[in-house]
């Protein structure tokens, strides 16, 4: 049995699935518990918008959460988040540009090498002109 976790407006609200369940199932869970229009709300998950709702929570879920057996995701009205879409922020910790998550750097013959995310990612052979492009 795994727990997520839900924030929309300052209010939490827990829901107990399995595994194996789609997010959409989820979120009809959600639904019958707080009654939001589900077609107007963007789920977020690890600063990643969910945008495919047939997948499995294992699909979703990183090694962290995998573990605690607990996610959190924030539930934000839709046109909150397109307001927000152009705002591009360079992050001040070194990122894996396909998760987002912390990673280590490594510089070797003017190339960069990004390893060492939660969720295993390694990119290799990086230019320094577009490492910086990936930080973003």
């Amino acid at each position: 049995m795994e727990e997520i976790e839900f924030s929309y407006k300052g209010i939490n609200t827990t829901i107990k699935c399995e595994r194996n369940d789609s997010f959409g199932k989820i979120i009809e869970k959600l639904f019958k518990k707080i009654e939001i229009n589900l077609n107007s709300v963007d789920f977020l998950y690890s600063g990643n918008q969910i945008q495919n709702k047939e997948k499995s929570l294992i699909e979703i879920v990183n090694v962290i959460d995998k573990e605690r057996k607990k996610m959190n995701i924030q539930i934000n009205d839709s046109e909150e988040l397109k307001g927000n879409i152009n705002t591009i922020v360079q992050s001040k910790e070194i990122i894996c540009p396909e998760c987002g998550e912390n990673c280590l750097l490594q510089i070797k013959n003017f190339k960069v090498r990004l390893y060492n995310c939660i969720n295993a990612h390694e990119i290799d052979e990086i230019s320094l002109e577009l490492f910086k492009d990936t930080q973003n």
